[in-house]
Formats: structure tokens, sequence, C-alpha cells
């Protein structure tokens, strides 16, 4: 019987059936369902506005804001592509061996990190291993999904529920779950997942192909350096003590417009004297002020005024007889950058810096304009290193750009992406932000972002201060230093 009183309940049961339909068949973003269901609820009369808010002020929704802010700064900061990739390489060639680690290596981080953020994060290591050992990736990502959901009963802040229950339990007058009280169950549940996915549910587990293979940050790199021939155009400089390019900037060098030079990094003088090393190549440049690098990745693309210090070392492009004559000049040593023998991904990429092929459009105003006249790279940050017509290279000073040409660009990962949003001018080859979140790069700032977290786990354990401004103070310290 239909009354006036279960009208709310009926509207409440069909707005959530409507909900999950939605969910399920996925032709509206999630988070855009969960607000026209919230709207819907109030148009109804079912909440009323104070009600259908009333979720964004507690403070079980503030702490999973907070942990997803954390998460990040770890993704950020390379760490969880550090700890993808090292999780890989202990699985080796065997497809059992994969399937523990990824299954072991995804809980454990998902204890730690959301379920959701935890698999965007691994998803590409996971997918390339599967490729490099020859196993569908299908065999892998269903025991990934499952170990996500079981890392949430590792900790107390692994899942949401857990964090609602044992707010629960503190508000009905009794002592909260401590942090890792979840683990009596989740430990053995865990493995217990695991060794029944090794023994028996693996060969239950769907056999898909895949069309193509995940990108693979050295390979491309290495078809960029081909496609634009610079093998043998790129050189290490180092920079002696007694050199006239000690003091200026790179302005005042003038290396691009006396020799046509391009100096597309230059590394910390007070880094390792190999310089054949990958760790070299990750130094950056002397920091003038103490705390700058927490907000300044200047060093990462040297511009106009990057002053040039003694024992500095420049990646420079430039012809190899070039090169020999700026030698001679400037009083500096040389060595040629080898691509067989070491990777220009080392070289070239950063979490904060990138490479991108762009395309010019048939709209493009830039079209029958040099370089110079286009400012391309002063207006959206980046270095043109070369362009491209066809098969042929073209020299960057007279060539008037065309519909169809293509500049091989490097700079910071947003400075690319916004050149990829000028759709009216540039089309933006392959895919920049698969390639950054592949590149393993630790820095201060990655220290920085794993002692934030083991600092927030440490207020938990000792309920220094309330669990969620623990979390609040962790994604402060991530957003302030710049994770």
């Amino acid at each position: 019987m239909i009354s006036s009183q279960n009208i709310p309940m009926i509207v409440t049961f069909a707005i959530l059936g409507i909900t999950v339909a939605l969910f399920i068949f996925s032709r509206l973003r999630a988070d855009l369902v969960a607000l026209l269901s919230l709207l819907a609820l109030f148009l109804t009369g079912v909440l009323t506005s104070k009600q259908a808010l009333s979720g964004f002020a507690d403070s079980t929704v503030i702490m999973v804001a907070g942990l997803f802010v954390v998460g990040e700064g770890l993704s950020r900061t390379g760490i969880t592509a550090w700890l993808g990739q090292f999780f890989m390489r202990q699985a080796g060639d065997s497809n059992v061996r994969l399937i523990l680690v990824v299954m072991l290596g995804t809980a454990i981080l998902s204890g730690f990190l959301s379920n959701t953020g935890t698999v965007a994060m691994l998803l590409p290591a996971v997918v390339a291993a599967a490729w490099r050992i020859g196993g569908m990736p299908s065999h892998f990502l269903l025991p990934m999904a499952i170990a996500a959901n079981l890392g949430g009963l590792l900790t107390l802040i692994g899942s949401p529920p857990n964090i609602v229950v044992s707010d629960t339990l503190a508000a009905a007058g009794y002592g909260p779950f401590g942090f890792f009280e979840f683990a009596i169950v989740g430990i053995p549940l865990t493995i217990a997942a695991a060794v029944f996915v090794v023994l028996i549910g693996r060969r239950l587990l769907p056999s898909r192909h895949t069309g193509a293979p995940p990108v693979d940050l050295d390979r491309s790199m290495g078809q960029l350096a081909e496609s634009y021939r610079l093998p043998g155009k790129l050189f290490r400089v180092r920079v002696r003590n007694a050199s006239p390019l000690v003091g200026k900037t790179l302005a005042e060098a003038a290396l691009g417009r006396d020799f046509g030079v391009s100096v597309l990094a230059i590394f910390d003088s007070a880094a390792d004297e190999d310089d054949s090393s990958a760790s070299h190549d990750r130094r950056h440049r002397r920091v003038p002020e103490p705390l700058d690098w927490l907000h300044d990745d200047e060093h990462d693309m040297p511009g106009a005024h990057t002053v040039i210090h003694a024992q500095d070392m420049l990646l420079v492009k430039g012809d190899p007889a070039t090169i020999t004559s700026l030698t001679e000049r400037f009083n500096v040593g040389i060595q040629p950058v080898d691509p067989d023998h070491e990777k220009l991904s080392g070289l070239l990429l950063s979490q904060e810096v990138g490479v991108a092929e762009v395309i010019l459009t048939p709209r493009s105003r830039y079209a029958g304009q040099t370089l110079a006249q286009a400012q391309v790279g002063d207006k959206y940050s980046v270095q043109v290193i070369t362009v491209r017509r066809g098969e042929n290279l073209l020299p960057r000073k007279e060539t008037r750009l065309e519909f169809g040409d293509v500049l091989l660009v490097r700079g910071k990962w947003e400075d690319i992406e916004r050149l990829g949003r000028e759709t009216d001018n540039f089309v933006v080859v392959g895919e920049p932000e698969a390639m950054a979140r592949q590149v393993v790069d630790l820095t201060p700032r990655s220290w920085i972002a794993v002692l934030t977290l083991a600092g927030m786990v440490l207020l938990m354990l000792t309920n220094a201060v309330p669990t969620v401004m623990a979390v609040l103070l962790a994604a402060a310290v991530m957003v302030i230093t710049g994770a």
C-alpha cells in the first residue's frame, strides 16, 4: 500500500537503482553520477539542502580527500613509479612470481593509499612487465584489482569504511581501532588470496589479447633520436675553471646565435665525475637559496638568464664541427653522448621536463613565420630542438614553418600539455602524459614525500593528533614542499 509516508522511501530506492545502473553502464563519469544523485534527492524533497551537503563536513570525507593529495604527492615525486619498477624487477621472467609480486606489492601500497590511486599508479608497470615476459595483461590485472581491495584491510586508512567504523566506535564512547588492528584479519586474507590465485585462480583468469604494447620510455626516446638524427649531435660540454663562459648567462654566451648550438640541460658542478653514470645525469644545478628548490623548477630547463658556473656540465646539441669550434673558443672539454650505451631518457627526461613532437595544423597562425618570428619557445616556455619536414631536417634560423612541419620540443610536462591545448595551432603527437608517469627520477622532493608519509603514520600510531588532522598535515606538507 503506497502512502504519503513511504513515498520518500520509494523515491530514494528509485534514485538508488538508477544510480547503480549508471555506475554499471558507465555512460557518465562516476563523480557526475554521484552529484546528480545528490541533486535528485534534493529536488524530489527527500533531503533538505543542509542534509544534502552535510557529508562534505564529515571528517571521513575530508580525510579521504587528504589521502588522495598524499598519494598524488608520492606519484608526482616518482616514489610509486620507483616502487612499481622495483616490484617488477623482483618478478623476473616468471608468470607465477609476477602474480605474487603484483598482488603483495599492490596490497601493501593500497594499505597506505587509495585503492584507485594504487591501481592507477601500478597499472602501467604491470602491463609493461606482462608484455616483457610474453604474458597477457589480463592474467595480472584482475589479481591486482583483488589485491588492491584486500590491501584496504591492512591499515586504518586503507579503506574509507575502516575509518567510518572506527569513528562510529569512538562516537559511541569506545576506543577507536588502532592503525594496524585491521591487519589481524587483512594479512591472512591477503596471503590466502595470493596462494589461491597462484595455485588455482590463475587457471581461471581471462585470456584477453590487447592490440598495442604500452609506452616504452627508452624505446620511444630511441625512436625519436633516430627520427631526428640526434646520434652524433649530442655532446656533454664541461666548463673548465678558466673558461670565458664562467659567470655568463646563456644569453650572454650566445651559443645558439653564434654557433647554432642548443643547450638542452645544465647539470650541477657538484655532480659525480663519472659522466657516463645515470646518477650524474640526475643531479641538478646549484641551488642559490636554501628553499628555492621547493618552489622553483627552472634548473630543469635552462633559460636565457641561467648562469654558467665553473665545472658545470652542459648537454648540448650541434654539428660536430661547430662543437669543435666552440671548444677552441671557450676552453671547454667535450664528450660525445653515445645513445647505444646510455639511455637518452635519463638525459632528456625528468619528473618536471619531457620531450614531445608537435605538428603544425592547417589553421596554425605560425605558418609562414620563422621560429624567431613565431617565438614558440618563448611563448610556451619550451626548447625547439629540431624542425622536420617529411624526411628532411630543416635549419631553424631561416626556415619558414608550413602545415605539417614537426617540431621536436623539450619543456616542462605542463607546458607540453599547454601546447596540446592549442588545437588551432598544434597537435602533440604520442602520449606525453603516459611517458611522464613512467619517469623514475628520485629527487629531494621524493624523500620529503616518503618522510611525510612516515610522519603521518607515526602521528596516527601515537595518537598525537586526530587521524584526520594527521592526514591534513601530510597533505599540507606535500603542497608546501611542491611534491
